[in-house]
């Protein structure tokens, strides 16, 4: 074989692993809420479509599941004694099941959880809770999720759904005043993955917490 040959091999093979890398993350999506109290977020059901399947979800955690034929199946999202799901639903698709990241409410407090349903029947796998409240959009790399709410950074494994390392209650650790209120999609570059706070009602430079996305272990902090 050629130098020319081999050179032309291996940007192949480079370009091939750049695109696996690309392919192995994933953003969950948000559903779409609709009925009444739309304008502060306090939605009845949402509404999402998975290959070629179309979900919604109620807010008490009755759920329909209608394929290509107008085929529906019912299922339920086990919730909390006087939980109901409340402002945001996320979704993905994970080796054909579906997983979802919802916030709920109860009497005064708001958390959220996130779960993996079975592609085919629909009873979960795993539910695991989330303590915090503000939850955003979740990363998938490869077999774990990066997760993301008030004061709150964790990762998961999505095979078995244990954390495999969680950060919370960090609001007022870095600020006085607090900081790290609700983030942005998160960030993986290398071995660090960055959570920066989203900046709609703010007007200054964003606050930004960065971790190794192995250990976990907090690398920089910049707050404003």
């Amino acid at each position: 074989m050629s130098k020319l040959q081999i050179a032309s091999l291996s940007f192949v093979l480079a370009f091939a692993s750049i695109g696996n890398l690309q392919a192995q993350t994933k953003t969950f999506l948000e559903a779409k809420g609709s009925e009444k109290y739309q304008t502060n977020y306090d939605f009845d059901r949402w509404n999402f479509s998975v290959s070629k399947n179309r979900y919604e979800i109620r807010k008490d955690g009755k759920a329909k599941r209608t394929n290509i034929k107008n085929h529906a199946t019912y299922f339920r999202i086990k919730l909390d004694k006087e939980e109901s799901i409340e402002r945001a639903v996320y979704f993905a698709q994970y080796k054909n099941d579906l997983l979802l990241i919802c916030e709920v409410g109860m009497a005064d407090a708001a958390a959220g959880f996130i779960a993996r349903l079975d592609g085919k029947t629909l009873k979960t796998k795993w539910k695991r809770h989330i303590s915090a409240f503000n939850i955003a959009h979740g990363l998938i790399e490869n077999n774990s999720a990066y997760l993301a709410a008030f004061g709150f950074a964790a990762k998961i494994n999505l095979a078995k759904g244990n954390f495999l390392w969680k950060h919370e209650n960090f609001y007022r650790k870095y600020k006085e005043s607090g900081a790290f209120n609700i983030f942005e999609t998160i960030n993986i570059k290398g071995n660090i993955v960055t959570f920066t706070e989203n900046q709609d009602n703010y007007n200054r430079p964003p606050n930004i917490i960065k971790f190794n996305k192995i250990s976990g272990k907090v690398i920089e902090v910049k707050v404003n």
